[in-house]
């Protein structure tokens, strides 16, 4: 008698357009229920909404380890590269000629830079 080590997943026919397609079933979505606090699903739901994900998506995301960013975190990385960009001008608008002002912004690019180094980074995982 043979018998099989491995599992494998069944495999499910389907008709497209009069040919038979065999899929394994592991492609397919399946339903996962779980008991949680009204608590902890407000916070799911919150986490979720802050990500800009649906509450399935963020749990899923979650559950397989893949990073979750936070919309604001993006948008704020996305401002400060725009400030960066405007500073950049001011500078080449400047002719690089020696002022306070322009100390200031090249200081101010250094800082805007780094910080969204640090975002990259931290978004990154």
């Amino acid at each position: 008698m043979h018998e099989d080590n491995q599992l494998s997943p069944p495999k499910r026919a389907s008709r497209q357009r009069g040919r038979c397609i065999v899929r394994d079933e592991a492609d397919q979505p399946t339903r996962i229920s779980f008991r949680i606090t009204q608590a902890e699903r407000l916070q799911l739901i919150a986490q979720a909404d802050l990500a800009n994900l649906s509450l399935s998506t963020y749990v899923r995301r979650v559950l397989t380890g893949q990073t979750v960013v936070a919309r604001t975190d993006q948008l704020l990385l996305a401002r400060l590269n725009s400030h960066g960009g405007l500073i950049k001008q001011f500078i080449a608008k400047t002719g690089g000629k020696n002022s306070p002002s322009l100390a200031e912004a090249e200081s101010a690019l250094r800082e805007l830079a780094e910080t969204a180094r640090l975002m990259r980074e931290q978004l990154q995982g």
